[in-house]
């Protein structure tokens, strides 16, 4: 195994091990308890917490630049040869791949908290315009509190612009 791909699977191991370590801190159970939850209410409000998240969204960002750095530069090694092993190149493919589905595994055991709340806000002014006959840039959702998924809303008091789904 050529250095390249050494270092393309320490980064991805490197993801990996950073990704288990958000899913240890905010699992999804407590997400799914209290479907307002975010970022903040999850760790307590503990800036300590805050910045040590900050820390790890920015190493993987990092680590996802450097997989980028080695890729182009496996590229442009193997062009220069003008010599791409076909055995090579599915041992790469499979080794992305393979990182991306334990990434992606590893974050469905996380809460998506503070991550993904817009989506209650399209989905309801959605209904408001199917179910209600009213108009999302006209009308104030909190004139339909007493409908379904209406607690799960953060824009209560105000119309949305960017419309619904």
């Amino acid at each position: 195994m050529e250095s390249i791909t050494k270092r393309l699977l320490a980064i991805g191991l490197a993801s990996l091990v950073l990704y288990i370590l958000l899913a240890f801190r905010y699992p999804l159970e407590p997400s799914l308890v209290d479907y307002r939850a975010s970022w903040v209410s999850l760790n307590g409000g503990s800036l300590n917490w805050s910045l040590a998240q900050i820390a790890l969204y920015l190493s993987l960002v990092l680590l996802y630049m450097a997989a980028l750095d080695q890729l182009k530069r496996l590229s442009r090694k193997e062009l220069e040869s003008g010599s791409i092993s076909p055995c090579r190149q599915r041992w790469v493919n499979g080794l992305i791949v393979s990182i991306w589905l334990s990434c992606s595994f590893v974050l469905l055991t996380a809460a998506p908290a503070g991550e993904s709340h817009d989506l209650f806000d399209y989905a309801f002014r959605g209904r408001m315009m199917a179910e209600f006959n009213a108009n999302p840039l006209l009308d104030l959702p909190k004139e339909f509190s007493d409908k379904a998924f209406y607690l799960y809303i953060a824009w209560h008091s105000h119309v949305d612009t960017y419309g619904p789904i």
